[in-house]
């Protein structure tokens, strides 16, 4: 379940008319062109091909090159380690790691290809010995997340099914992955017992200290694995015509990188829909109320013979559509509602999601302002001006293009004519302040081509963004 799945308030996207549910990517065609480009064995760690959500290699310097080549001509985008390739309205991801990563003496990274077992079906895919899959669990599972699911209590099963002595002879092994502990406590977690963290960050530090760290080092990588980190999520925005299919796309962003274990939720906050403001609208509309039925009554009085009018209080929303002053406020408080909602909800999700994708964000919000409230000149410019300045700034902004009358055949709800209206706003609109940095994406192409284009593009804008800390933090240890 998604952050955005426990909230009450995330808005579900319906399916598209006309549009066959997606197909459900598996790792297989991944592994099948790793196989065909590997030259030597190479060891599937994690998950084997087709049942889990990403693939997990470990592989020797004659077959890397060759596989990241492989992957690169075929469409993947590559951050260190990771390859991931959006299509179908989803993601695949490859994480290949150098077997020299995991500090092994060499005759044990032997053992550990050459005892390897084959994967049916391919000539260079193999999984760990049940000794291995032992070793390795004991330092995924005790250093990492510190339980055992289920997936990886039916490997321990696995292991103890090919090997009945398989945890004595993973023991007489483990003084090489300097994980004797680590193995100790995994086999308690087998009988459904728990790792605190205190002996968690004892058993990562001293193998971190038996690798070549020194204390300080090894005491500042101990506490980032362990201490829990809560970020603020990055906003990506998605903007556009009713009809253009911004929903849909947001559905398939989150849907395509919670596959691959990056968490993240979809917001709607339509301008002037925010529910405090129905409270603050109901009590300005009963104070404005006199001063309407004062206006309409010096209207429909033009002589001494002249009647009261029927109704000698109409609605306050007279008064705002037709004072400008009026208009002008009640604009004001809606932006302020607006800019609001945008970072509480930013605020929110701290530590519970990568980042938070906008149906509709500050390019709507402005061209709103104008429809709405007709705000014109230099009042408009203002206006736009404050959104951009205090709403969160997007990691990445998008904005669907779609002719009107497009529009107007996926919501048969909406008036031609109000949509050509929208449509001309939103041009002006992107050669303005809120339109800076946003993508236009053609929103007439296909649904997944579109997805394909924004996920690489978001995955482009974390990769940098990771990027810019790594260098801070690696600038902030060497200062220390």
């Amino acid at each position: 379940m998604t952050p955005g799945d426990r909230r009450g308030g995330t808005r579900s996207a319906p399916e598209p008319g006309g549009w066959a549910p997606r197909q459900t990517l598996t790792t297989r065609p991944s592994a099948e062109l790793v196989d065909v480009a590997a030259v030597d064995r190479v060891l599937v760690h994690g998950s084997p091909p087709g049942e889990g959500r990403d693939l997990d290699l470990l592989v020797r310097t004659s077959s890397e090159a060759a596989i990241a080549s492989a992957l690169l001509d075929a469409g993947y985008h590559r951050d260190g380690h990771r390859f991931v390739r959006f299509r179908r309205g989803t993601c695949e991801q490859v994480e290949l790691y150098p077997a020299e990563w995991w500090g092994l003496p060499a005759d044990e990274l032997d053992a550990l290809f050459d005892e390897a077992v084959p994967l049916g079906g391919y000539s260079h895919l193999v999984r760990p010995s049940p000794v291995h899959t032992l070793l390795i669990l004991g330092r995924r599972v005790v250093e990492g997340i510190g339980h055992l699911d289920d997936k990886k209590r039916h490997y321990v099963e696995w292991a103890v099914e090919r090997d009945p002595k398989v945890w004595d002879h993973a023991a007489d092994r483990a003084a090489a992955w300097n994980g004797l502990r680590s193995l100790e406590l995994l086999e308690r977690l087998v009988g459904h017992g728990f790792v605190p963290t205190t002996v968690r960050a004892r058993i990562i530090d001293d193998r971190l200290r038996a690798s070549g760290r020194s204390p300080l080092r090894s005491h500042l990588e101990t506490a980032r694995q362990l201490v829990p980190r809560r970020r603020r999520p990055v906003v990506v925005a998605l903007s556009g015509l009713d009809g253009s299919g911004k929903s849909t796309q947001a559905r398939l962003l989150v849907d395509a990188f919670n596959r691959i274990g990056i968490d993240c939720a979809i917001e709607w906050a339509k301008l002037g829909e925010d529910r405090r403001l129905w409270a603050v609208r109901r009590t300005g509309a009963r104070l404005l109320r006199p001063l309407v039925r004062t206006r309409a009554c010096s209207e429909e009085v033009s002589g001494p013979e002249a009647t009261l009018p029927a109704d000698p209080a109409p609605d306050a929303r007279d008064l705002r559509t037709s004072s400008t002053v009026v208009a002008t406020a009640w604009a004001a408080v809606v932006l302020a509602s607006n800019v609001w909602t945008f970072r509480r909800n930013v605020a929110r999700y701290r530590g519970r999601a990568t980042f938070l994708v906008y149906d509709r964000y500050v390019l709507d919000s402005a061209v709103h302002l104008r429809w709405r409230y007709g705000l014109r000149g230099r009042t408009a410019s203002r206006f736009t001006e404050a959104l951009v300045r205090w709403s969160p700034r997007p990691i990445r902004a998008f904005y669907l293009e779609i002719p009107a009358d497009s529009a107007q055949l996926r919501k048969m709800e909406d008036h031609l004519d109000d949509l050509e209206r929208h449509a001309q706003l939103y041009s002006a609109e992107l050669r303005g302040p809120a339109g800076a940095g946003v993508v236009v994406l053609d929103g007439t192409r296909s649904i997944e081509t579109v997805a394909a284009l924004v996920a690489a593009e978001v995955w482009g804008a974390l990769v940098e963004r990771d990027r810019v800390r790594h260098r801070w933090l690696r600038r902030l240890a060497g200062s220390v």
